[in-house]
C-alpha cells in the first residue's frame, strides 16, 4: 500500500545516529535509500495493473492471502540465505502483530471496499493525503521540525499529484450520495495506513529493517489467509489460470518481498515522513505506466504535475 521534515533522519525511525550505509548519489545529497524508495513506488504502481487483472480471476481476499504467504516465504528464504537472524525480542511482538493486522487486514479491507463503492479518482485522491497526514502529525508531535521548506514541499507534492489525478480523471468526479460510503471507507484506510506506519517506529529502532518487515509480512499473511478462507472455499478453482499465477508471483516477489524490504529500510534510514512523501510518486508513476503500456495520452498536465511532485519531494527531503 503504504512514508521527514528535519535536516536529518527522524530519531523516531531509528536512523538519526546511524551512519548512512550508502554514500550520496554523485554528491547530490540524495542517498541510495531515496533511489530505492523511488524504485519501490514504481513497483507498487505497476502492481495496480497486475492486481486488477488478478482480481478478475480470483476473489480479492484470496489473491491477497496467496501473495502475502508467498511473499513471506520468499523473504524468509532470502534472509536465511544471506545469514540474517530471524529472532525478534518478545517486547517487539505486540507492535509487529498489530502492524501486520492493520496493514494486511484492516487497511486492505477498507481500501478495496472503498474502491468498490466509489470511483477510482476519489480513491486515489484520498490515498494521496496519507503522506501529508503523516508529515504533519510528526511535526505536531515534535518528531520533526516544521520549516517553510517542509510546508512548501508538502504543498507542492500534493499539488502536483492532485493536478495529475484531476487531469487524468476529469469528468469522472461524482460527489453524489452513491460514492459517500466508498469515500468514507477510503478516508478510514488512509488513517489506518498512517497509524500502522507510526507503529513501526519502535521495532525499527531496535531491529534490522529486513527482519522487521519479514515478521510484519508473515503475521499479515497469517491474518490474510484466515480472512480468505470463506472465499477460497466458495471459489471455483477450475477458473484458476496461469495469468493468475503470474500475477501472484509478481505481487509476492516484487510488490511484497522486494518492495516491502526497501520500504522498511527507507523508513528506518530516512524517517517515516521523508519516506512517506515518496508515496506521491505512485499516482504519477501509474499514469506513466498507463502511457507506456496502455496507450494513454501524454498530457502537459502530467508533465507539470510530475515536475511539481518531484520538486515538492526534493524540498521535503532537504527539510
Amino acid at each position: 500500500m503504504p512514508s521527514t521534515g528535519s535536516t536529518s533522519p527522524s530519531p523516531a525511525a531509528g536512523g538519526a545516529d546511524q551512519p548512512a550505509r550508502f554514500p550520496p548519489v554523485a554528491g547530490s545529497g540524495v542517498t541510495w535509500y531515496d533511489v530505492a524508495l523511488v524504485v519501490t513506488m514504481f513497483l507498487w504502481a505497476t502492481h495496480y495493473s497486475v492486481a486488477k487483472a488478478a482480481i478478475d480471476i480470483l476473489p480479492p481476499f484470496v489473491y491477497n492471502g496467496m501473495r502475502f504467504v508467498l511473499g513471506a516465504l520468499a523473504l524468509g528464504v532470502y534472509l536465511k540465505a544471506t545469514g540474517h537472524r530471524l529472532a525478534m525480542p518478545r517486547t517487539e511482538w505486540r507492535a509487529i502483530i498489530l502492524v501486520g493486522f492493520l496493514s494486511f487486514v484492516c487497511y486492505q479491507a477498507f481500501f478495496m471496499n472503498g474502491l468498490r463503492h466509489t470511483v477510482v479518482s476519489h480513491s486515489v485522491l484520498i490515498s494521496t493525503t496519507a503522506p501529508a497526514l503523516l508529515v504533519m502529525y510528526n511535526v505536531l508531535r515534535g518528531h520533526d521540525r516544521g520549516t517553510r521548506r517542509l510546508y512548501a514541499g508538502v504543498l507542492l507534492a500534493l499539488g502536483g499529484v492532485l493536478l495529475v489525478i484531476v487531469s487524468r480523471y476529469a469528468g469522472q468526479f461524482d460527489f453524489g450520495s452513491d460514492t459517500l460510503l466508498g469515500d468514507v471507507l477510503s478516508v478510514i484506510a488512509a488513517f489506518v495506513w498512517v497509524y500502522a506506519t507510526l507503529k513501526t517506529r519502535k521495532p525499527l529502532e531496535n531491529n534490522p529493517a529486513q527482519v522487521t518487515n519479514f515478521w510484519i509480512v508473515l503475521w499479515g499473511a497469517f491474518f490474510a489467509m484466515i480472512i480468505a478462507v470463506p472465499d477460497a472455499l466458495a471459489y471455483d478453482w477450475s477458473t484458476f489460470s496461469w495469468a493468475a499465477v503470474g500475477a501472484i508471483v509478481y505481487a509476492s516477489i516484487f510488490a511484497v518481498a522486494i518492495s516491502g524490504t526497501l520500504w522498511s529500510v527507507g523508513l528506518q534510514k530516512l524517517g517515516a515522513s521523508r519516506a512517506a512523501v515518496y508515496l506521491n510518486i505512485q499516482p504519477v508513476a501509474a499514469a506513466l505506466i498507463a502511457i507506456l503500456f496502455l496507450g494513454e495520452p501524454l498530457t502537459i498536465w502530467l508533465v507539470i504535475g510530475t515536475a511539481l511532485a518531484l520538486l515538492g519531494m526534493w524540498l521535503v527531503r532537504l527539510g
